[in-house]
């Protein structure tokens, strides 16, 4: 969550070229959006909902972009959106983490903007009591409803985590990707290769220095998922 914090924090501060702001903010930060790589490092993506200051709406009236759960009440409200309905989202995100479960249960629509706007927002240590008091308190503070009482950044968020919790490195978050997925991004990427190489097994394998007989493997394992 550190690494998306501070990635947000950073499209928060980006400047256009006569170094004004461009007040940019995601719109859309939900676990769709956020990757874990390799590397252990969490990135964020899809800035398609982005909106920098000064551009003009793209949204017909009255409708919102995003994943309703993860929008903070202001942007529900059709309030300009700032960095800190950035942070918001980043709130649910961990809250979510933390707790297990979702924060805001319920169908999209008109239940679901309820839920965001009037649901109590409860300390993510009630459904898993292992949580600290301090990162209770980190999350109930960037899922204030009031944005004027809301932690001010993402920077501000993740500086707060990390003096409450000493994140986990890169290298351990990355061996813990690759026990739980390596064999599947391996097969991802052997599939790739072949791609770029028309199917030819003996090109894709020299041109990335895997085995020809893995490759044989993963293409053997590709045609027959492609069999109807």
């Amino acid at each position: 969550v550190c690494d998306a914090l501070y990635g947000l924090h950073a499209a928060h501060e980006a400047t256009d070229e006569q170094g004004q702001s461009m007040g940019l903010v995601h719109r859309d930060v939900s676990p769709q959006n956020l990757m874990v790589g390799v590397d252990g490092v969490t990135r964020v993506l899809d800035f398609g909902v982005a909106k920098a200051r000064g551009q003009s709406r793209t949204t017909d009236a009255g409708r919102v972009k995003g994943k309703i759960g993860y929008m903070a009440p202001e942007q529900l409200y059709g309030e300009k959106a700032d960095r800190r309905a950035d942070v918001y989202a980043a709130g649910v995100v961990l809250w979510e983490m933390l707790a297990g479960k979702r924060l805001f249960e319920g169908e999209e629509g008109g239940d679901a903007l309820a839920l965001v706007l009037t649901a109590p927002i409860w300390r993510p240590s009630i459904h898993h009591g292992d949580v600290p008091e301090d990162l209770d308190a980190i999350v109930l503070r960037a899922l204030e409803r009031d944005r004027a009482k809301r932690l001010s950044s993402a920077q501000d968020m993740a500086d707060s985590l990390v003096t409450a919790v000493a994140p986990a490195a890169p290298s351990k978050v990355a061996a813990w990707v690759k026990r739980l997925a390596g064999s599947a991004i391996e097969q991802r990427y052997v599939e790739r290769v072949l791609a770029r190489h028309g199917g030819n097994v003996v090109r894709a394998a020299q041109a990335s220095g895997i085995a020809r007989r893995y490759f044989q493997i993963i293409h053997a394992r590709t045609k027959k998922r492609e069999v109807p």
